[in-house]
């Protein structure tokens, strides 16, 4: 089974502090069990909606 994880933000989530360094080592420990576990097929993070660009198609 794959699944995509998306975690959204907004303008309050972007404001608030950063995380500690405690809570960034437990989760990357998190993140490395899961790569030998071969779970992670890829990794990244997205541009703010701030820096994105809006497309239309109409089909024609």
């Amino acid at each position: 089974m794959r699944v995509l994880v998306l975690a959204k933000e907004d303008h309050q989530s972007q404001a608030a502090k950063p995380p500690t360094p405690e809570m960034m080592a437990e989760f990357q420990t998190f993140n490395e069990q899961l790569v030998k576990a071969g779970v992670v097929i890829g990794d990244g993070r997205l541009y703010p909606s701030s820096q994105g660009k809006r497309m239309r198609f109409d089909g024609k």
